[in-house]
Parts: structure tokens; C-alpha cells; sequence
């Protein structure tokens, strides 16, 4: 079975800035009066199904909108917002070793009520949604199939834990036949880096400055109008 790691989208060799990437599409989305009102919709409604204890927690809620056919979707986790900076870091470390070819979101903002919000004070994050409005079947990925994406995450966060690495990347398919469990593999993104708390020595002081960075950059951020 193929697994598809990076990103097909990406030709030749020039990449284009991470910063860059994904700027130009949370200004679209900005833009679009009507769509940044059902995000804000959707969190003021989904928020109160938030449960806060127990494994079956849902917190992930797709939109239903697409933008540049990307699917659209609110994540209500507040640790995910808490840890939004050292997310995007994580994330940035890896699109960068990989030369633009990781498969990473292709839209990850807060959503800010208010301009004068701190990252932390965020009421959600809005992504791609990778499940496609529940089209796709989305799962955690399988660590032992013949993946170069273990190869790419062991290199940048040596020193984490198999299970950190494991829980940050998922797989993306569809059912081969309505009647069949077999699955077809159509990606493997990387997308939940809260769980990754080491970087290889090399990293840490690019790591650092991300942080430091994406707890204001207004790039990142989506506002409620």
C-alpha cells in the first residue's frame, strides 16, 4: 500500500515560505465577512458540547465552508490554543526540514473575538479539515508501514517519544468498496505537534524564535468582525 507523505502540490524545488503559505489564505478567509461569521457561530454553538473529561471528548467540529477547495473546520480544544505557538513552531521546524514537501495543514489560525486577545485567550483554532466534512475517514498512523514520515519527524524531535511522534500524525482514506473495510491511503498529514516536547539540539534556537513569533503575529489569526 502507498503511503503519500508530502505534499503532490509542491514542484520543483523552490518553496515557498511558511509564513507566506499560509497568509495568503487566512487573508481570504478574513475577507469573507460571511465566512468568518459561521466560524464564530459554530464555536459559540459547538462550545457547550465540549466535554472536558473522559476519551470519547469531541472538539473538533467541521464548518461545512471550503476556501480554495480546502475544507474548513473549528478546533474548541483549549490546550491546543494554549499550546498554539509552540504548534506552529513544531510545524514550521518540520515544513522547513522537509523543503515545503510535508503534508502540514494548509489553514491554522485562532480565532480572536477581540484584536487586543493574547494567543491564550483565542477561542478556538480554525484548519483544514482533513476529514472533508466527514467524506474522508481520518485515523492515527501507523508508525511500522514502510513511511519516510518516521524517518522526517525522528530527525527534527530526536529525543521524543515513539507515542509523541505517533499521536501527531494521522492517516487520511476512503473505503476501497461501500461494502468493504479496506481502507485506500490518500495522505498522512502531520497536524497534532502539542505532543512533541523535544528538538534535536540543531533546532532549538530557530524553536525558540517561532515561539516567540507566533504568539503575536496577526498572519494567524482570524477576527471576529
Amino acid at each position: 500500500m502507498e503511503m503519500i507523505t508530502y505534499n503532490k502540490e509542491v514542484k520543483g524545488s523552490k518553496m515557498i515560505s511558511f509564513d507566506k503559505r499560509f497568509a495568503e489564505i487566512h487573508a481570504k478567509i478574513q475577507k469573507d465577512t460571511d465566512l468568518v461569521e459561521t466560524l464564530f457561530e459554530l464555536e459559540q454553538e459547538k462550545k457547550g458540547e465540549v466535554v472536558e473529561a473522559g476519551e470519547d471528548k469531541r472538539t473538533y467540529f467541521p464548518a461545512g465552508r471550503i476556501v480554495n477547495n480546502i475544507y474548513l473546520g473549528v478546533d474548541l480544544n483549549k490546550w491546543h490554543t494554549i499550546q498554539f505557538p509552540r504548534i506552529m513552531a513544531n510545524m514550521r521546524l518540520i515544513y522547513e526540514a522537509s523543503q515545503g514537501r510535508a503534508d502540514i495543514p494548509k489553514v491554522y489560525a485562532l480565532l480572536a473575538p477581540k484584536e487586543e486577545y493574547k494567543w491564550y485567550d483565542c477561542v478556538g483554532i480554525v484548519s483544514e479539515d482533513f476529514s472533508k466534512g466527514n467524506r474522508l475517514i481520518v485515523g492515527e498512523v501507523c508508525m511500522e508501514l514502510n513511511n519516510p514520515l518516521f524517518d522526517l519527524l525522528t530527525s527534527v524531535f530526536r529525543g521524543c517519544d515513539y507515542d509523541d511522534i505517533f499521536h501527531s500524525t494521522f492517516t487520511v482514506g476512503k473505503q476501497i468498496k461501500h461494502t468493504s473495510t479496506e481502507i485506500q491511503i490518500l495522505r498522512t498529514p502531520i497536524a497534532d505537534l502539542d505532543h512533541i516536547r523535544h528538538r534535536s539540539t540543531e533546532y532549538e534556537e530557530k524553536y525558540a524564535d517561532y515561539i516567540k513569533q507566533y504568539k503575536s503575529d496577526r498572519r494567524f489569526r482570524i477576527y471576529k468582525r
